[in-house]
């Protein structure tokens, strides 16, 4: 019954409302790239090795792999099991269309570890980094909101692996 709620529910919206369209490799860097420069400016020598990353990395990480709505923010607290199953996933505050594959990159790291893959894991840093850069443009013009997307990005200065 409520499942049938829902999708009449989503059907009138127009589909499920998404925070951001990384549908594509495209997409996703030149989403990065304006919301990092209208939030940080030039934001020093950092946002250089942030770019070229994404420009060498983004295409590859895109290539065959399916695109859908991801969640973006899965954590224990989002969870709803039902005798030892998964039921329910809660909290949907940032949906995203996105390569699936990103969700496990995405909640890895929101735990504190690391994707086996690392270009995953950095691709869900770019994502956090988009997020603090967005929300400081568009929500949350405080200075700590801006440092921190300046800081996840610093992490791109160090030498890459080709």
């Amino acid at each position: 019954m409520l499942t049938a709620q829902c999708r009449e529910a989503l059907r009138d919206v127009g589909g499920i409302p998404i925070f951001f369209d990384l549908s594509s490799g495209d997409r996703m860097i030149s989403q990065t790239e304006s919301a990092c420069l209208s939030a940080l400016g030039s934001g020093g020598q950092a946002l250089r090795p942030l770019f070229h990353w994404m420009e060498t990395r983004i295409p590859r990480l895109y290539a065959g792999q399916p695109i859908g709505i991801i969640h973006g923010y899965l954590n224990v607290s989002n969870l709803i099991t039902e005798g030892g199953d998964l039921r329910y996933i809660l909290g949907w505050q940032r949906p995203m269309l996105a390569p699936l594959a990103l969700e496990q990159a995405l909640a890895l790291r929101l735990a504190g570890y690391e994707s086996e893959d690392g270009d995953w894991g950095k691709f869900a840093t770019v994502c956090h980094i988009l997020w603090h850069a967005w929300a400081y443009t568009h929500v949350l013009p405080i200075e700590g909101v801006r440092q921190t997307a300046l800081k996840l990005a610093d992490g791109f200065a160090s030498p890459l692996a080709e």
